[in-house]
């Protein structure tokens, strides 16, 4: 019943869900080339993670002249912006100078960003994506009990699968690997979808500060700032230089886990606002769902989204092959002579089963074909004929896991001839 359950689940999510799991799969597949694109252009330099935050402020204010902003990217590129260029470049950390112009997104990654966050009809769509999201979760979850239930439990999972089918085979084998990927997608892109409509409190940092106590003495290099020994270039997101030498204007760092504003003249702490965890978790859903920043980890998701395809095709292959086999019974069960029962978990035994049933009335004979759960008391029985296959490790298959009990339950009233194949 469980196992039916889960089976039911999985089949219908799918074939609600498929178009718009077809179009994220797509776009998610070209969208895990970004990373790849970006990390190609090769800026990062050697070490430099390692660097002193106040090192770095210190060479790049000395090395340019009205710096506006540094900002560290998920590649580890440094990127200035300072107010005389018309936008911002990429420099050496160590030694300030430029080592590149920012480079622009293909149109290509624009478009398939936002097909896949919105389908280009905004706020309904991300809606659509976002519970499509959902359901992909529940069908990773459902597929990853129907694979413990044929594989036969945890030990066994990566056990070798029994050959039946090439789409049921590979559906099997595929999705065993790719099973902790596709999960890790949709949990993030269904946290994504639940902060973006405010079912999961998102976090804006809002700081309070004391201005009578803002001082612009004593002056202080930046490198020596207390607070920025402690940090290192691997640690920052972001930081905006103060706009004029006076004390009410201030360092505002934004860090990986929490935001700063610092006094330009001593490098006192003003305030400081550690991150939440649904902050963390916002930003690691993200990081996790995109790729950002990570070459391995995007050729993952490429290869997931990949795999998302095939399991789409052949889950719908295996479904409709499934559905070729109708029973047609032409006389009432109290008539029958033969009884055919079967067993079958995805419907291979139910083509064996038909096609004799079929022979049995071409050849003038009256037969009912059902499955082995249905069994009962047959008034004109006199041939029983069972075909069954197992399921799992030499388990019943869910049509025919009561037989058993059935069997003791009823008795027939003549005397009969059985076969079981």
């Amino acid at each position: 019943m469980v196992i039916s359950l889960w089976r039911t689940t999985h089949l219908w999510l799918a074939i609600v869900s498929a178009i718009f799991i077809l179009i994220a799969s797509v776009t998610g597949a070209i969208l895990s080339l970004e990373p790849v694109y970006e990390n190609s252009h090769g800026f990062k330099v050697a070490a430099s993670d390692q660097q002193l935050l106040g090192e770095v402020l210190e060479v790049v204010k000395g090395s340019h002249d009205e710096v506006l902003s540094i900002s560290r990217d998920p590649n580890g590129f440094i990127l200035l912006q300072t107010l005389e260029a018309s936008k911002p470049f990429y420099i050496d950390p160590f030694t300030g100078e430029k080592i590149g112009e920012l480079f622009e997104t293909p149109e290509i990654f624009e478009f398939c960003r936002t097909l896949h966050r919105s389908l280009f009809i905004g706020k309904l769509g991300r809606f659509l994506i976002g519970i499509t999201s959902v359901f992909m979760l529940l069908i990773s979850i459902s597929g990853f009990f129907l694979i413990l239930k044929k594989q036969g439990g945890w030990k066994k999972y990566f056990s070798k699968v029994v050959k039946n089918d090439f789409y049921k085979d590979y559906h099997t084998k595929l999705s065993r690997w790719l099973i902790i990927s596709l999960t890790i997608i949709s949990v993030t892109g269904a946290y994504l979808f639940l902060e973006r409509f405010k079912v999961v409190p998102g976090f804006e940092a809002e700081h309070t500060i004391d201005e009578s106590k803002l001082t612009d003495r004593p002056k202080v290099p930046i490198s020596e700032f207390d607070i920025l020994r402690e940090l290192t270039l691997k640690d920052l997101r972001e930081v905006t230089f103060p706009f004029a030498e006076f004390p009410d204007e201030y360092f505002e760092f934004k860090l990986k886990t929490k935001e700063l504003l610092v006094n330009q003249f001593s490098g006192e702490v003003i305030s400081e606002i550690e991150y939440p965890i649904r902050k963390l978790i916002s930003q690691l859903s993200f990081s996790l769902h995109t790729g950002e920043g990570t070459v391995l980890w995007a050729s993952v998701l490429g290869l997931s989204g990949l795999g998302i395809l095939f399991f789409i095709y052949s889950g719908f292959a295996i479904y409709f092959k499934r559905g070729k086999t109708k029973i047609a019974n032409p006389f009432d069960k109290k008539e029958c002579s033969f009884i055919i029962l079967f067993g079958s978990e995805q419907g291979s035994t139910l083509r064996f089963a038909n096609a004799l049933h079929k022979a049995l009335i071409r050849a003038g004979e009256k037969s009912y074909l059902t499955d082995m759960n249905s069994y009962e008391q047959y008034e004109s029985l006199e041939y029983l004929l069972i075909l069954t296959s197992t399921y799992g490790v030499g388990e019943a298959p869910v049509n025919a896991n009561k037989f058993v009990q059935l069997v003791k339950s009823f008795s027939q009233g003549n005397n009969f001839k059985y076969a079981v194949l």
